[in-house]
């Protein structure tokens, strides 16, 4: 009847669900049956009372041992509890499977194989208990106590396995938090009877490392806290703050785990003696926080608002640099605010008023480094000559910036719009200074890119002086790739540019400061030019160093005949010009380096439109 009440037609409807892993639903239908058995009972006892109180022979009729009648029903009851004690069984040891549990410690491997054989011989078991075929429902089967009987010996056998390995691992973690990691791993396994008496032996020593730890945050605290260990992105109370609140921390956690895995235990003396030195380490630890914050509401009360009134920018007498008047004490008050409020602490209202202003001045910061950064690299990057260029337009940023440095703080109302008008012309002069000098370099990069490439080409083999010579002028006179041809065009690149350069400082080309400013690129194209002689010279000369043409580094530049004049022998490298036939080497080389010179023609000045030759020749010679 019972069985019949859960819908279940025989044991394999239990077996279903727990290969199906639905344990719970399983214990549920379990439950279901001592329960419907139980209100039968009740039911029975309750007409029972019904019948002594209105049969006339007072109830005698029904003066019967529940316990005779229900024998049957009792059995069948135990057997469910039976039962619910396999599926109990079951769910603990399920958690063993391999790969869910790994121990740690130098033991760790050893006992991590050793669990797995451990669950191989409890699944053994459980499938030899399941597999038989009688129905385990019917009180009848008595082959049920004996199966079941053997099976909680082969458990109680596996718990004390256990019951060792757990000990085992326990005293080979050297950590308290290991331990408390190898409790919380088996905390089903550990509500079994036989494992719980075993580890129930090691509170006392969990109660005595946690001592040892409260300790050794006491003494932590007290050699650190007047200079405890601070992030580097952390203001001063915040770190110290988060530093105290890291031991309070290690200390709760602990105490939260001895708490669940000690029982009895927590009313000895040792526990007695721990419970007081927590409350006093916690103490000490939330005293330290309280008067971090008292001083610091202090410091902030009495400075941060002043610093407010300061002017907005400062600027050095000697060097006239400008640096942003932000006080060093009001970023701390930002930063020690937000970090409060992450760690859910109360807020002074005068601090909170200032940090509700952190987006405006984060704003006024940015805008104002920015002028202050432009500001400054023009006037310590301008030269001499360029100065003049930009003078007026300087002055009219410094007469701006004057208000800002004598009369208008950080809580003043018109502070943006001065900060805003500021910025606007900072940026315009600064993009026309950097054009300027974008300008320049660009000129002075592609000479001298031009100026590191020699003059003088050569064959691999050695060739004659003719056949030199006229390789010289192709490289210098090529009306397609010659370099004279491209020192041309970099005149007109340099003409564009610096056009652009006296648009944009506004300068009239014919005063005195674009002049000079001219002569001043003028002498950097000169410089450049003359450092294309030197290394097409050196490059020449290279060629005849008799270290390398001895050692087979470079061939012969040239084939010298030996000739038979009417009264001598004589070498002959013979080269004809227009005028003249010329044999001598030297005589050859020299006019081959002159011609080096003949760049100075191509390049004109800006200023008045004559060559660099004769600058180039005084120059070089120099």
């Amino acid at each position: 009847m019972s069985w019949a009440c859960t819908e279940s037609d025989n044991h394999q409807e239990l077996w279903k669900r727990v290969q199906n892993e639905d344990i719970k639903e399983a214990q549920t239908l379990l439950k279901d049956c001592i329960d419907t058995c139980s209100l039968f009972k009740k039911e029975f006892e309750d007409h029972a009372n019904i019948a002594r109180k209105e049969l006339p022979d007072d109830g005698k009729s029904w003066d019967i041992n529940p316990a005779d009648i229900f024998i049957r029903l009792n059995t069948f009851v135990e057997r469910c509890k039976d039962l619910n004690e396999f599926l109990c069984v079951l769910i603990s040891f399920e958690k063993l499977q391999p790969g869910r549990i790994v121990f740690s410690g130098s033991k760790g491997l050893e006992l991590t194989e050793h669990l797995n054989r451990v669950y191989n011989q409890f699944s053994q078991a459980a499938r030899d208990f399941m597999e038989n075929e009688y129905d385990i429902v019917d009180i009848d089967a008595d082959e049920f106590d004996s199966d079941f009987f053997a099976f909680r010996v082969k458990i109680r056998q596996l718990e004390r396995t256990l019951a060792a390995m757990l000990i085992d691992s326990y005293q080979d973690n050297a950590t308290i938090l290991g331990r408390f990691d190898l409790l919380d791993a088996f905390k089903d396994i550990l509500q079994r009877p036989l494992v719980k008496d075993e580890l129930e032996k090691k509170q006392t020593t969990l109660l005595q490392e946690y001592r040892k730890e409260l300790l050794e945050v006491q003494a932590l605290f007290d050699h650190e806290h007047k200079n405890p260990h601070l992030d580097v992105n952390k203001p001063p109370l915040a770190g110290s703050l988060q530093w105290c609140k890291g031991l309070i921390d290690r200390v709760q956690l602990i105490q939260r785990n001895i708490e669940r895995h000690t029982g009895e235990e927590k009313t000895s003396d040792l526990a007695l003696e721990i419970q007081t030195l927590h409350k006093s380490v916690l103490t000490t630890l939330q005293d330290f926080m309280d008067a971090r914050c008292a001083h610091w509401k202090t410091e902030v009360k009495a400075n941060s608002q002043s610093k407010l009134d300061l002017p907005l920018l400062t600027r050095c007498t000697d060097t006239r640099k400008l640096a942003v008047n932000f006080d060093p004490s009001i970023v701390r008050t930002l930063m020690e605010v937000r970090y409060q409020h992450l760690l859910h602490l109360d807020v002074p209202d005068y601090a909170q008023v200032i940090y509700e202003q952190n987006e405006k001045f984060r704003e006024f910061n940015g805008k104002l480094e920015l002028v202050k950064s432009m500001y400054n690299e023009m006037i310590t990057t301008l030269h001499v000559v360029e100065y003049p260029l930009i003078a007026d337009e300087v002055k009219n940023i410094d007469a701006l910036l004057e208000d800002g440095i004598k009369t208008i703080n950080w809580n003043s109302t018109d502070a943006r719009g001065f900060i805003d008008k500021n910025l606007k012309k900072t940026k315009e002069i600064y993009d026309r200074v950097t054009l300027m000098h974008d300008n320049f370099k660009n000129i002075c990069d592609m000479l001298d890119k031009y100026a590191m490439v020699p003059q003088l080409e050569r064959k691999a083999k050695p060739v004659i002086a003719q056949a030199q010579a006229d390789m010289l002028r192709n490289i210098s006179k090529d009306s397609d790739k010659g370099r004279h041809l491209d020192l041309d065009r970099k005149q007109f690149l340099f003409n564009a540019l610096l056009r652009k350069t006296a648009s944009a400082m506004q300068v009239d080309k014919k005063s005195e400061v674009w002049n000079r400013y001219l002569l001043y690129v003028e002498e950097h194209i000169l410089k450049y030019l003359a450092k294309n002689v030197i290394v097409s010279v050196q490059h020449l000369l290279d060629q005849f160093d008799s270290g390398k043409l001895s050692r087979g580094e470079i061939m012969p530049l040239l084939l010298i005949k030996l000739e038979l004049d009417e009264k001598d022998v004589a070498f002959s490298a013979k080269f004809e010009t227009k005028d003249t036939v010329e044999r001598d080497v030297w005589a050859n080389v020299i006019n081959w380096a002159n011609s080096f010179y003949e760049i100075g023609l191509i390049m004109k000045r800006f200023s008045d439109g004559s060559n660099f030759q004769k600058d180039l020749i005084n120059n070089t010679t120099q």
